[in-house]
């Protein structure tokens, strides 16, 4: 990992400065603050600090007497480096204790680089991901609780932390690129069977690590080998292959077993991110995504809702489901089998984008509206079926790339005859 000023350095200098209240930038950092502790300021901040103070849409923050508290509902936002909050006037400094309430879904990129002095924190069983850097530089955090409800930890989470020992909890399903590097106590850690992605560098620097427990035949035991921590791994007992996980989104329930994604409970399933915290909250579960169920009721699905899910192979859709949004299942290589319903109205751009294992495409009779590039790159395309009522038609919906023209039947001089002719 590159090494830059130190954050605790770096905030002192900025108090020494003048530099303090500076308003926070809600971005994503990409390099990590790592280096040492230093003494505080003469200047220390006051004990308390006012309550209620804003750190994302419905989370606020207050700091009493070394207790940094955070309370509210859904996700905290992401700062960029010595920019959270608690940062400008140096309180960071005088936080020994963190505790995170119940509600608080995850913590923001940088959060807490800057708590040099922070020895205890307390995590709730509502938090899904911690961000990327957000214990950067703990220098004196030796241990903590991760909850079983957490299923990602971004990138350099914990890097150049204290930790001597971490137990990864079962649920846990991605680990960012360096998330515990340069941590120079960790001697042990656990990894669980439910660990599917093993970022870069993970455990990179930490020089004292001698033992990586994990069970004969979890995921992780093959990329922990391939990471070259071989002579580190402690195998004992065989890990449950199947793992299972499953949650809620406002009104949306899922669950996966044995590789089977079963989404309902709503009407619609909302619009999310392709990648980060706003993903949806089965992204970092993909992996072992190998066929969806979508239950009766649901009318429709959101942007980016089953992106990149790339082992995905097939899926049920139901008979009340009317559209399909932009990038809704873009980028599932494995996906063989299309079945749409015939009440389906509208599919979104690059709904099916990248779907390279697609061969055969039957459109509803009732589709009215493809939008742009909603095939595009679906190479392995060899027969297209489509009928008078789709009469939108976006450019490069049928933009397959193949090295072999597709056979179609569709009505002639339809807008259909017309979107294949123009490839």
């Amino acid at each position: 990992m590159k090494h830059i000023i130190p954050v605790c350095l770096a905030l002192a200098l900025l108090l020494a400065l003048g530099g303090c209240g500076r308003e926070k930038e809600p971005v994503t950092v990409s390099e990590p603050p790592t280096g040492e502790a230093t003494t505080p300021p003469s200047q220390a901040p006051a004990a308390a600090t006012p309550a209620g103070k804003s750190c994302g849409e419905s989370v606020t923050w207050r700091c009493e007497n070394g207790v940094l508290t955070v309370s509210g509902s859904g996700p905290m936002d992401d700062f960029a480096v010595l920019s959270a909050p608690w940062d400008g006037d140096g309180t960071a400094f005088s936080v020994k204790e963190l505790v995170v309430e119940e509600g608080v879904t995850y913590l923001g990129a940088n959060s807490f680089a800057a708590c040099c002095n922070l020895t205890s924190v307390s995590l709730p069983g509502s938090l899904r991901a911690v961000g990327a850097f957000a214990f950067a530089d703990c220098l004196a955090l030796e241990s903590i609780a991760l909850p079983a409800s957490l299923r990602s930890i971004d990138e350099a989470a914990f890097s150049g932390s204290a930790l001597t020992a971490v137990t990864l909890p079962e649920g846990l399903a991605r680990l960012g690129n360096g998330a515990f590097s340069n941590c120079g106590a960790l001697a042990a850690v656990t990894v669980p069977d439910s660990l599917l992605t093993l970022g870069e560098d993970v455990f990179a620097g930490c020089e004292a690590l001698d033992a990586v427990n994990v069970h004969a035949g979890a995921p992780a035991e093959t990329q922990l080998k391939d990471a070259g921590l071989g002579d580190m791994l402690r195998v004992a007992g065989a890990a449950n292959t199947a793992p299972g996980w499953e949650g809620r989104d406002g009104l949306v329930s899922w669950s996966i077993r044995d590789g089977v994604l079963r989404v309902g409970g709503a009407e619609e399933i909302p619009a999310y991110a392709a990648s980060g915290f706003h993903a949806a909250p089965w992204a970092a579960m993909a992996p072992a995504i190998r066929a969806l169920e979508l239950e009766e009721g649901v009318t429709s699905v959101g942007d980016y809702a089953f992106w990149n899910c790339t082992e995905l192979q097939a899926v049920r859709f139901p008979e009340t489901l009317v559209s399909i949004g932009d990038y809704a299942f873009g980028a599932c290589e494995s996906l063989s089998e299309l079945p749409l319903p015939q009440s389906l109205r509208s599919i979104g751009k690059c709904a099916f984008s990248f779907c390279q294992s697609l061969t055969e495409i039957t459109l509803p009779e009732g589709l009215e509206r493809l939008g742009d590039d909603a095939f595009q790159m679906c190479t392995a395309v060899r027969s297209v079926t489509a009928y008078a009522a789709l009469t939108d038609i976006g450019p490069g919906a049928f933009a397959f790339g193949g090295e072999e023209a597709p056979a179609v039947n569709v009505p002639a001089g339809s807008a259909a005859a017309k979107a294949l002719s123009e490839g």
